[in-house]
């Protein structure tokens, strides 16, 4: 399957276009780009909420951090997102509007576009803006779908980050993983940009006995990652300096979309077909912990 890479301000690649096709590649990236102009921009009616100075301010500061974080670690391309496409909606609206397919916020990748709910804590709201613009600002890539049951090919998502869909776009893979690592850049983000900023000095002074974790979301996410790099760490300290050398190859894979590394890396560890197994969820480390028994 081809890769294209091109100079598109929203997306790193494309892949899957048939070789019959490849005169269409222009027209696959028009059709991506119109969707993002156009509708991206649409309010959701009766939910979303105009956005305040204060709000627009926490954007832009939420934004920066997230271009910090990501040149830290080896991103050269900052992927757009129209200012038009930050929908904020009342609180608990996401919830709502959704039928409970989604709760806080979430993003619409075909649109580069996130909804998220106003929260009233400006730590939370900002902290929650900085996790969707990772989603949208990390590695990505479209893809021509194979052909469906009526016969016809769509322009689909086909890797964020770490997440990939298959080839048909029915079934997603590395989800788990794509929050975790998400939910560990933004716990940097929180201890290194967030704490020093006079905009969320008050509240945190007077929350400050709260733990962080009470602003902070994907822990347990985070916390099955954290198991199968300790494993990962433990059976290959020959070949790295240390435990946080590993944790950047899942780092690298998110931000830059090198996955390759990671997957070699595990069937090493644990054998050839494992890292297609880690695609589904948290399995894989539930069989860590049984292989630790044994």
């Amino acid at each position: 399957m081809k890769e294209t890479d091109f100079n598109d301000p929203y997306t790193d690649a494309l892949v899957g276009i048939p070789t019959e096709h490849a005169d269409k590649e222009a027209e696959a990236r028009d059709i991506m780009a119109y969707r993002i102009r156009h509708f991206g921009p649409e309010k959701i009616e009766g939910y979303e909420m105009d956005k305040t100075a204060r709000d627009i301010e926490i954007l832009e500061f939420a934004e920066n951090g997230a271009r910090s974080i990501l040149k830290k670690y080896g991103r050269a391309k900052d992927l757009e997102i129209p200012s038009h496409n930050m929908h904020i909606l009342k609180p608990g609206a996401t919830s709502e509007y959704t039928e409970d397919r989604v709760r806080g916020g979430g993003v619409m990748p075909r649109t580069q576009s996130f909804m998220i709910d106003r929260d009233p804590s400006d730590v939370t709201f900002c902290l929650h803006v900085f996790h969707e613009m990772l989603h949208l600002k990390s590695f990505k890539s479209a893809q021509v779908t194979i052909e469906n049951q009526e016969g016809r090919r769509m322009i689909e998502s086909y890797r964020s980050g770490f997440s990939m869909l298959s080839r048909d776009g029915q079934t997603s893979y590395f989800n788990d993983f794509e929050e975790a690592l998400i939910g560990v850049l933004t716990e940097e983000f929180f201890d290194t940009s967030l704490v020093n900023n006079p905009l969320f000095a008050e509240e945190l002074k007077i929350g400050v006995q709260k733990d962080k974790w009470s602003y902070l979301s994907r822990k347990n996410e985070i916390d099955n990652l954290n198991k199968i790099i300790d494993e990962l760490w433990a059976k290959n300290q020959s070949d790295y300096k240390d435990r946080n050398e590993i944790k950047d190859l899942f780092i690298d894979a998110q931000v830059n979309g090198h996955l390759l590394a990671v997957g070699k890396l595990i069937e090493k560890t644990f054998g050839k077909g494992s890292f297609r197994q880690m695609g589904s969820k948290s399995i894989w480390v539930s069989k860590i912990e049984e292989d630790k028994k044994e």
